[in-house]
């Protein structure tokens, strides 16, 4: 039997996710205990993922946009549809756990308004695939204590309604990825408390291919720049002040190179044996990461 509970809407953005969009939506079909919510996806895809969605998934609300759009622009057009009163969000090539919505729901009735949980790697059988897992998702690995953070990621997040509408939604039309970054620091500037569960894992299916990963770490590194510049982040003075900068931009990929191996050893140890190709595919990776940042930093005004 469900339980009613139209308090809750699921909005999920997508663009060609045809491979992995019924995972999705069945990891959301079996939360525990059953709720009678409202799921919402918003596509502008290109491949099968609106025809999956429709002939598969009659339940679930698709909202299918004629112009491939931005992430933020998708999720504030699924904040203005959602009828419930706690948003939760997940990205469509994620898996949730089964007790993900009743993790999140303990978290707001708890007190916070906003609650999410760490991202783990959905096939762990490719190097490259951790490769790019460690380089974006390093910061809130699924470990230590539930906690009070700073950050949540986008794909794994929770917020009561009245928040949203306080900081009037996400950033939208941004170029690069990290606009949920920059939601969260404003959100933390404005003293909104967020809470991190890392029992409340979900799972992303990360790039495989070589040229789809370096392309990825390409534009991230450009992305980076563009967040620092608006944010008060580590890093922000570097991408404001170039010039001054110039003696200390090389040295960037090497420190994330040590700082994000030491991480990865100290959280899984085991992985270094299993797949030591991860460490010369972060390397490759941050050599293209770094001429995105390059690129972004010292490119001439348009």
């Amino acid at each position: 039997m469900l339980l009613p509970d139209k308090r809750i809407s699921v909005i999920i953005p997508s663009y060609n996710c045809a491979a992995t969009i019924a995972a999705c939506l069945n990891s959301l079909a079996a939360q525990r205990p059953p709720r009678d919510f409202e799921v919402i996806v918003v596509d502008s895809s290109r491949d099968e993922t609106p025809d999956i969605v429709r002939r598969r998934f009659p339940w679930v609300r698709l909202i299918h946009l004629p112009e491939k759009t931005d992430q933020g622009s998708a999720r504030n057009l699924g904040i203005e549809e959602a009828q419930g009163e706690i948003l939760f969000f997940i990205d469509a090539d994620c898996l949730a756990p089964p007790d993900w919505i009743e993790g999140l729901l303990a978290a707001h009735a708890g007190g916070y308004p906003v609650a999410g949980g760490p991202i783990v790697n959905a096939n762990p059988e490719s190097a490259i695939s951790w490769a790019g897992y460690l380089l974006e998702f390093n910061n809130l690995l699924p470990d230590g204590q539930a906690r009070e953070v700073r950050h949540l990621p986008s794909g794994n997040v929770s917020y009561r309604r009245d928040v949203l509408r306080r900081l009037g939604g996400f950033p939208a039309g941004l170029s690069y990825y990290l606009e949920d970054l920059l939601f969260h620091c404003r959100m933390a500037e404005s003293g909104i408390r967020m809470w991190f569960d890392p029992a409340l894992a979900v799972a992303h299916f990360h790039r495989t291919r070589l040229g789809d990963y370096l392309r990825h770490q390409y534009v991230y590194g450009r992305g980076t720049v563009q967040l620092l510049r608006q944010t008060k982040l580590r890093g922000a003075w570097l991408a404001r002040h170039p010039a001054w900068a110039l003696p200390l931009v090389p040295l960037l990929p090497l420190v994330k190179f040590v700082r994000t191996s030491w991480i990865f050893l100290r959280w899984n140890p085991g992985q270094f044996f299993k797949k030591p190709l991860v460490f010369p595919l972060m390397a490759l990776g941050l050599v293209y990461w770094f001429g995105g940042v390059a690129i972004e930093m010292y490119k001439k005004d348009e």
